[in-house]
């Protein structure tokens, strides 16, 4: 779904812990931000939001875990057709 999609990275970690940190080097974006805005409702750590491009959130998946998967791939190939 390369080009199809963008991966965010946002993280009250500093620049420097991001970018030694063990997430991957093709994402298309690392923020350090002191904050993350309310309006995103994140109260855990990881937070995966899926964010359509109406800036909806469309998923929510808080803690670690496999993504990766078949049911998840489908969920994505199906948001890209809508919109």
């Amino acid at each position: 779904m390369k080009g199809s999609i963008h991966v965010i990275a946002v993280s009250e970690e500093s620049m420097e812990v991001i970018q030694n940190s063990e997430l991957p080097l093709d994402y298309d974006f690392l923020f350090s931000t002191p904050q993350i805005p309310p309006y995103y409702k994140v109260d855990s750590y990881p937070t995966l939001l899926v964010i359509d491009k109406k800036m909806n959130i469309v998923f929510r998946n808080k803690g670690a875990g496999s993504l990766n998967t078949e049911e998840n791939k489908s969920f994505l190939k199906n948001l890209i057709r809508e919109t």
